[in-house]
């Protein structure tokens, strides 16, 4: 699924069954997607710690509190919040381990 767009729930459902390393995968929430954004750079995150860059809107865990139908994305070519409806918005993904 790595390099697709794909809808928020087989994001969700794509790290939830990740194998890798022994660990358990899940989608990033916005704070700690935010946390890798460096708006210096040209493609907004550091290529030696991530080198292999998704430009285009990547998706969070995070459900809008104004509409609880929608989720929160970054677009890293630019580095700004997108909304997507939960049933027809597409975005890339990058799961995340807490160990």
């Amino acid at each position: 699924m790595a390099g697709q767009d794909v809808l928020w729930q087989a994001n969700l459902d794509y790290c939830d069954s990740l194998s890798l390393g022994n660990r358990k995968w899940r989608v990033p929430n916005i704070n700690e997607l935010n946390s890798i954004v460096l708006p210096e750079s040209t493609i907004g995150f550091s290529t030696s710690t991530f080198p292999n860059p998704i430009t285009e809107a990547t998706a969070t865990s995070t459900t809008l509190p104004s509409n609880t139908a929608s989720y929160a994305s970054i677009t890293f070519d630019d580095v700004s919040l997108v909304n997507f409806d939960k049933a027809s918005g597409l975005a890339f993904v990058r799961c995340v381990s807490d160990f």
